[in-house]
Parts: C-alpha cells; structure tokens; sequence
C-alpha cells in the first residue's frame, strides 16, 4: 500500500524512541549517531574536580576549627577542676601546720614527753613552744630563729653560724603509712625513711634531710586502703640513682634545692602524675633577747601536671608561737 504525503508526515511526526549507547570514552550514541536528545542527555548535573577540593579544604578547616575549640574547653575545664583541687590542699596544709603548734595554751596529744619551753628570763634553753613533726618531736628551728637583724642566735647570746632557720620539704599528696616496718614507701618517692633501724621512724625529705610536718590522709595507707589518697605517682628519672646516692645532677642545687624552676632538671622533675606540695617554713624572733622563734613564715606550694605542663599555686602566711 503505497503512503500518502499526509500519511508520510504523520510517520514522520510521531516520537520514535531510538536506542542509544555509552561508547568508550562515556559518550552516549544512538545507532544514528550523536543526536540533539542523545548529546542533551549527556551532560549530567555534577561537581568539578575544583569544586571538591575547595568542599574538602572548607570541611577540614571547620573540623580543625571544632576540634582547637574542644581542645580548649577540655584543657580550661581541666585547668579550673585541679586548680580548686590544689587551692584546697594548700588550705589543708596550712590547716594541719597550725595544728602542730605547741603554745603554753595548746599541746597536741602525741606530743613527746619530756620537752621544756624556752625561759628568756634565764635565757634557759627549750624546745618549745614550736611546731612538732609528725612523730610528736619539736622542730630543730624552733631554737634557730632568724632575729631582726638577719642573725641566728644561741641562747648565751653568741651567733650560730651552724644552724639553719628554715625548713623545706618537698612531698607528695598521698597517705602515709605505718613506716616501722617499712625501709622505703612505694608511694612517697620524695622522702626517705629514718631511722634506717629502730623506732619510731618517719618520713623526711631525701634532699636537705629535714623533716615532713604535714601528714595526708591515713595514718596507714595499707590498712585503710579505703580511705587513701594517692594522687601522686613518679616515673622515669624522678628519682634517678647511682649505687645508694641520689644523682645531684637531676635532684637539686644550691640555688634550687628541690629542682622546682631549674630549667635544666625539667624533664627530671617533671615525670610524675598528680599533686605535690613544697612546704617552706622559717622561724623569726622580733628580739636579738629572745633567740627562740616567736613567729614562722609559711608558704606552701602546690605543683601539678596538665596537659604535660606544670602549673603552680602558693599561699602563705605567719603563724605565731608562744
């Protein structure tokens, strides 16, 4: 049957759908070739290459923004949490230190017996009033006191140039223990134990010697495990030794007996976790008359770790003795 011009045009007019396909560069092709339909559908809605990158490179500065910022709170909020921890072991310390004062008016119950006062009418000499460490003995500086004019005096109104009016000790927050059967504390790496026989023994600063007046937590970490404190660990050269002798090198010097801002003991003194407390004390007397004390200057340092970095607070303030 042969077609009609008006029957050619209506074929011609109708919507035939053609098969196309994608050849090996991607492009999409009919069996006749690249039509307008076939290349119009070709170009798919997408991202450059360029465009990605600079998402990538936003999305990254905005992660790194997030994370500086949780960085800081995380670090502030640690910061503010063991600054209020060292504040109140600071104010403990001083607490505990006014405590160990023995005046005419007040003497702690583990008090050794046999201890006399001082008699300026005499000029008779006496170990108290004073403070007293922690086994009940009065302090050594309590008959060693700074007078006005910088001088420390005997009794007989000579000089003491052998003497030292000043007490420093450098320990950790932790509680103690019953140390007669110890001959070193795990937990207290900054003293030593002394006598090394015999009883009663106790604590003092492996440094200079002097003895620890402020007692932590329970008198027996070991039996009361509950209630210990042990908020201070050491590690690597905090406590570097040569055969029985602490290496001056990493422990101290004259100007910085206990390493607290000798730049080149850092790492050294830096090697712990937890609290430590700087107690330092020293015995004045307003009267070259009266050469036993009258009154202490006290400071007390609390030193932490945060974040790898040491932070610092101190208080002081003067306790009297009479």
């Amino acid at each position: 049957m042969r077609q009609t011009t008006g029957h050619h045009s209506y074929v011609r007019s109708m919507s035939v759908p053609r098969a196309c396909f994608l050849n090996a560069r991607g492009v999409l092709l009919s069996h006749h070739g690249p039509t307008s339909a076939c290349r119009t559908s070709c170009h798919r809605p997408g991202f450059t290459l360029v465009e990605i990158v600079i998402a990538s490179a936003l999305v990254l500065i905005l992660l790194g923004s997030l994370f500086s910022v949780i960085s800081y709170t995380y670090y502030a909020s640690a910061s503010a949490e063991t600054l209020n921890t060292a504040k109140n072991i600071a104010d403990y310390s001083l607490e505990y230190l006014r405590s160990r004062n023995v005046t005419t008016q007040y003497t702690p119950g583990d008090l050794v017996t046999g201890q006399t006062f001082y008699n300026p009418s005499t000029a008779t000499a006496g170990h108290l009033p004073g403070l007293i460490d922690r086994t009940g003995q009065p302090l050594a500086i309590n008959w060693m006191a700074v007078c006005p004019d910088g001088k420390i005096y005997k009794p007989d109104g000579t000089v003491n140039t052998t003497g030292k009016a000043t007490l420093s000790t450098l320990q950790g927050y932790v509680s103690w223990r019953n140390v007669n059967a110890l001959s070193a504390d795990p937990w207290e790496t900054n003293a030593v134990i002394l006598p090394t026989t015999g009883s009663p023994r106790s604590y003092f600063d492996m440094i200079d010697g002097d003895p620890y007046v402020i007692q932590f937590g329970t008198a027996d970490a070991v039996t009361s495990p509950s209630s210990a404190i042990h908020l201070f660990s050491s590690y690597g050269d905090y406590r570097k030794i040569a055969g029985t002798t602490y290496l001056p090198t990493i422990w101290g010097s004259s100007s910085d007996v206990h390493f607290t801002t000798d730049s080149t003991r850092s790492t050294a003194c830096r090697s712990y976790s937890g609290y430590r407390v700087l107690t330092q004390i020293t015995a004045h007397s307003n009267d070259v008359a009266y050469t036993h004390v009258q009154y202490y200057d006290v400071r007390i340092t609390v030193l932490w770790m945060v974040a790898g970095k040491e932070r610092s607070y101190a208080t002081k303030t003067t306790i009297a003795t009479y």
